[in-house]
């Protein structure tokens, strides 16, 4: 990451938050945020200034970034990855509180509840079913996962050219 894409970003943050850091504390930010790609980096900051609520004195912001920088560029999942979560997540609450968004989304989206997935629950489906969910639950995956991406990226793009004519 630059030093300008950061000084746009912190500069983004400190007029949302109303907090003002010093120029030593910024450059300590820039160093221990080093190796941030740009993109995910201003998608992290925007997500924090509209869903944080409120930062403490105390809240450690570095931690704050990376958190949300890693939730927004995580490597994508497969389909075939994602049915297994599912599946692990089916026996395990958990599992399923920290289940991947798409997932969620997905496993909704077809109807299937939890206690279906169970093997030897007492309510699962057959084998047979089970094959046509797996087969929809995959082709849903897919195209939610798709949407998710993209609408990542139009943010991402979005935010650039808002930086780009508040620059001109």
């Amino acid at each position: 990451m630059t030093r300008k894409a950061f000084g746009r970003g912190m500069a983004m943050f400190m007029a949302v938050t109303r907090k003002k850091y010093s120029e030593a504390d910024q450059e300590i930010f820039f160093d221990l945020l080093q190796g941030l790609e740009e993109g995910p980096f201003f998608l992290a900051i925007k997500s924090i200034c509209k869903r944080q609520e409120e930062i403490y004195p105390n809240t450690n912001i570095i931690a704050l970034i990376l958190g949300r920088y890693r939730q927004i560029s995580k490597p994508r999942i497969s389909g075939a990855e994602a049915w297994e979560m599912l599946i692990k997540a089916s026996e395990s609450w958990e599992l399923q509180r920290d289940l991947d968004p798409v997932i969620l989304r997905t496993k909704e989206t077809l109807g299937v509840e939890w206690w279906n997935l169970v093997p030897g629950g007492g309510f699962e489906i057959s084998p047979v079913k089970l094959n046509f969910v797996r087969k929809d639950f995959l082709n849903f995956y897919e195209q939610l996962s798709d949407k998710a991406e993209s609408q990542s990226e139009l943010l991402s793009d979005f935010s650039e050219k808002v930086h780009q004519i508040g620059a001109e």
